[in-house]
């Protein structure tokens, strides 16, 4: 299990040392600079409501005093005064699978634009008690609300019981569970899409790569496909991947499907990730992609696109499902009791130069 503290603006420029921690300015410093009140200062500097009227001229004062004097606010007094941490959970598998990277990036920027700070926990899938145990973690950490990319937290575990009757603010991404919080992707309009695009092609058969961890029901994007290639009339098979998101071993699997006589024309793949493993596979068994193959990966990364060549993806709204879970979490700090919500957003295939 493994913890990291993100944010964005842990020191300002002109501290290079502990010690210049230890001396940065107060309130009290400030107030003494402008000539004003400390109470105008606090004011002003935390966007307070304005129980006195403060001049523009006294504002860009305290603001010019405020950085010349390297102020920051305490946040350990910020979250003393108000009850909160004012931190945010983020739980998921790693940050080395560019997905996960870049949903880790995207809420970085959007929990510091509410004032918070982005606590992440690493499962490093391991597993569901690993994944649990992420969870319990973050709890004992006070947390003030947890965004979780998992299937394991679900009816019968403690956690869970624990959210449910504490009605504390969590959301799950791209899972569900009974009376949780959700924001998910709608996989069948961007896999419609795919499917016409290859059928408009003249391909009659399509190969769907899946790879899912053992004991997890058959995945969205998997049904979708599923259901597209039925509505457009296409033969459809599902190749059987390794389990876990394996990497290295969806890469022997490009391998050995490279040397396979009936190989397919196209492969749509689970994630984006293993897409690009899967086209390394078959570039050393010997095959040319989009030339010998066409291979469509899922989810729409910003590595996909610096790929060569240029993943093919059905792509998701991360940075919508990532503002849409912060959001669920504030406003839960805020009701107590709002019902839970299920938020699915679009996807969109977009043809690039792997197919």
């Amino acid at each position: 299990m493994l913890f990291i503290l993100y944010s964005n603006r842990l020191a300002p420029i002109g501290w290079s040392s502990l010690e210049d921690l230890n001396m940065r300015s107060t309130l009290n410093d400030i107030a003494k600079a402008v000539g004003v009140g400390k109470s105008t200062v606090s004011v002003v500097l935390n966007k307070k409501p304005k129980p006195i009227q403060v001049s523009e001229e006294t504002r860009k004062k305290i603001f010019s005093a405020a950085r010349e004097l390297n102020y920051r606010p305490s946040f350990s007094a910020r979250a003393l005064t108000k009850g909160k941490t004012f931190t945010i959970g983020f739980i998921c598998a790693d940050i080395v699978n560019p997905y996960f990277a870049e949903l880790v990036t995207l809420a970085l920027k959007e929990v510091e634009t509410h004032g918070y700070r982005l606590l992440l926990s690493l499962t490093e899938g391991k597993g569901p008690e690993q994944d649990l145990a992420c969870v319990e973690s973050l709890l004992e950490r006070h947390v003030d609300g947890i965004i979780m990319i998992s299937t394991a937290f679900q009816p019968g575990t403690k956690q869970y019981d624990y959210v449910l009757r504490e009605k504390y603010p969590f959301v799950l991404l791209q899972y569900r569970a009974e009376g949780i919080s959700s924001i998910g992707s709608d996989w069948q309009m961007g896999m419609d899409q795919a499917v016409t695009y290859f059928k408009g092609k003249g391909h009659a058969r399509l190969v769907f790569l899946s790879t899912a961890t053992p004991g997890c029901v058959k995945s969205q994007k998997e049904k979708a496909f599923a259901t597209a290639c039925a509505a457009q009339g296409m033969i459809s098979d599902i190749l059987e991947g390794p389990d876990n998101l394996d990497i290295d071993g969806v890469r022997r699997t490009g391998i050995t499907l490279a040397r396979t006589r009936d190989r397919p024309e196209v492969v749509i793949v689970h994630a984006d990730s293993l897409a690009m493993s899967f086209i390394h596979g078959l570039r050393e068994g010997g095959l040319e992609v989009p030339r010998d193959m066409k291979v469509v990966g899922i989810d729409g990364t910003e590595a996909g696109k610096i790929f060569f060549p240029p993943l093919t993806s059905i792509e998701q709204d991360r940075s919508g499902t990532v503002a849409a879970a912060v959001q669920m979490l504030l406003e839960r700090q805020d009701d107590q009791n709002p019902p839970p919500r299920e938020i699915l957003l679009p996807t969109t295939f977009v043809a690039r130069g792997s197919a």
